[in-house]
């Protein structure tokens, strides 16, 4: 992710704080997990099954923890 945001600040100026991002990841993927635990009849709409979907959220929150360390 870091070549992305390093290619993207080179093209538009703009400086993306990459904890914070990692944070909001972190935050979109426990809600979809939260999804697919209250409706997982509607939860293949996502493309992920609920394990890849838990799979996702820890390995976000993994990495949103260890930029708070």
């Amino acid at each position: 992710m870091r070549r992305v945001l390093e290619a993207y600040r080179a093209r538009t100026g703009a400086a993306i704080d990459e904890v914070r991002l990692n944070r909001a990841h972190a935050l979109a993927a426990l809600a979809q997990y939260g999804w697919a635990l209250r409706r997982p009849d509607e939860h293949h709409r996502t493309g992920r099954t609920p394990d890849q979907t838990r799979a996702w959220a820890i390995e976000a929150v993994t990495r949103a923890a260890a930029d708070s360390s």
